[in-house]
């Protein structure tokens, strides 16, 4: 529950989303009609989740995902998912906000499952997105503007992404790693990775 899954939580939770679970290498915080995440993100960064979950059911870190949710997101650490969670996970979209957070053998799995996964370098983008944002107006934005431009930006990029995932029958990283291959080999920027 580093930088990012705490960025997240505090994001979805200001937009209206309840958040049923949150897991980290000490434990599962659990409660189906949402965590107290207020009280949680009060804490220092770094304290355990089972120490910061106050009212919630607490479980060992791999039963987030069993828990019913309609997104999980991987916010911390490479590889995060094994095979047999794979297997079991209960949600019905993965969104990878860590670097390699998910391998592609186990993204595969989860297409197969017709879980729907956005992959790391879509799910982290919110860095380059503000950076877009902050020095692509003609003026600078105050700070409320760049929040809702990089919101803009994220979710024109993922709407644009599921139609072509669509009308291609593609898996969504798929049609993204095209995406931004197309993308570099516009700009000219053939020399590395998109």
């Amino acid at each position: 529950f580093g930088t990012l899954g705490r960025g997240a939580v505090y994001a979805l939770a200001e937009s209206g989303a309840r958040i049923v679970a949150v897991a980290d290498e000490d434990g599962c915080a659990t409660d189906p009609a949402g965590l107290n995440v207020g009280s949680m993100l009060d804490s220092p960064a770094g304290t355990p989740v089972p120490r910061i979950a106050s009212g919630a059911t607490l479980l060992p870190r791999e039963a987030v995902f069993d828990v019913p949710a309609d997104i999980l997101l991987l916010a911390a650490s490479e590889n995060a998912i094994c095979q047999a969670d794979a297997a079991r996970l209960v949600a019905e979209v993965v969104v990878v906000g860590a670097n390699g957070g998910l391998p592609p053998a186990l993204e595969a799995i989860l297409e197969h499952r017709g879980v729907l996964v956005v992959p790391d370098f879509i799910g982290g983008i919110g860095g380059s997105a503000s950076m877009e944002v902050l020095f692509g107006a003609p003026v600078r934005p105050a700070p409320a503007q760049i929040l809702d431009g990089v919101a803009l930006l994220m979710r024109e990029l993922l709407d644009d992404l599921l139609e072509r995932s669509r009308v291609l029958g593609s898996a969504l990283p798929a049609v993204a790693a095209a995406l931004a291959r197309d993308a570099t080999t516009a700009t000219g920027a053939t020399d590395g990775p998109p």
